[in-house]
């Protein structure tokens, strides 16, 4: 089984961290006016015993810089402003390690269990958050 959660994400420079369950996926980025935040929805697998990450997420505006050891999830626009918000994820004691460029590069056998992708997804890992940081 699995399910879909939502998360506010810091928008001021800040990493947010969540604790994923090994398996995530990132399934939408969405900037919502009405609370003037980036959110994030990813897929967790419900298996209980699965291990857990801790994972970094950045948000930045269009041009800003962002270093290599982080990997692109996807963009929210505003739709009542011309701003768009870009959603970058590092893991947790991966500082440094860069993630992957392409899908050939992230493939199982070129990638080490913390840094391998969800192939069908926009994130750059597979994991699950804590229920206490999810939004209803």
């Amino acid at each position: 089984m699995k399910t879909i959660l939502k998360y506010r994400l810091d928008a001021s420079d800040n990493d947010t961290s969540l604790t994923l369950t090994d398996g995530f996926r990132v399934v939408r980025t969405e900037y919502i006016p009405a609370e003037n935040r980036v959110h994030l929805w990813v897929e967790i697998p419900l298996k209980a015993g699965t291990p857990e990450s801790r994972v970094e997420f950045r948000v930045i505006a269009s041009g800003q810089p962002i270093g290599d050891d982080f990997g692109y999830v996807g963009t929210a626009l505003d739709t009542h402003a011309p701003e768009a918000y870009h959603v970058f994820i590092r893991f947790a004691g991966q500082k440094g390690a860069r993630p992957p460029a392409s899908a050939s590069e992230s493939s199982p056998q070129n990638q080490p269990p913390s840094l391998r992708l969800a192939s069908n997804s926009n994130c750059n890992r597979t994991s699950s958050p804590t229920s206490s940081s999810a939004i209803p």
